[in-house]
């Protein structure tokens, strides 16, 4: 994801303040790109035992009090969301949590609108494969056997889940 164009820096940070109150211990950051919530933690002095960004799910190693996946699993292809959600929580340790962060259906507009005035990456927003709802999120406990918490964050136009 190209950081530099538009508002790109600006949502996301949002993401990471939305994000780092569920923050601690052993953190994997899954799919963060160049580490920058890694950057982001350091920055705000907020303290964990260690951090470890990955962007491939076959690199994922060890146990984890916390799981971030901020802005990534609308990257991937659906069945493999579910795939990849079954070896993280085999990652997650038994008091951990995975906190994911997606947006919702209604930003689609908003987001290529953004992309086609030049204010968002348009090559990020075309890898979008697809736009989750509440619905098919919570699907990502019943194959897990994880509990589910929701909230939409930037004015409806993007979720946070919360999987324990």
């Amino acid at each position: 994801m190209d950081n530099s164009v538009g508002i790109e820096k600006l949502l996301q940070w949002l993401r990471f303040e939305k994000a780092s109150g569920y923050v601690y211990g052993r953190v994997l950051d899954f799919g963060g790109n160049n580490g920058e919530f890694g950057r982001y933690l350091q920055l705000n002095s907020i303290s964990i035992s260690s951090y470890t960004f990955v962007n491939d799910i076959k690199a994922v190693t060890g146990v984890y009090d916390a799981i971030m996946c901020l802005a990534v699993i609308e990257h991937i292809d659906v069945r493999e969301v579910f795939k990849t959600f079954k070896i993280l929580k085999n990652h997650l340790s038994c008091k951990g949590k995975i906190v994911v962060t997606t947006p919702s259906c209604m930003s689609k507009v908003l987001l290529q609108f953004l992309a086609f005035i030049g204010l968002l990456d348009k090559k990020n927003l075309a890898e979008h494969k697809h736009y989750w709802n509440r619905y098919e999120l919570f699907a990502l406990t019943g194959s897990n056997d994880l509990t589910f918490t929701y909230s939409k964050f930037q004015f409806g136009f993007n979720q946070l889940i919360v999987l324990k």
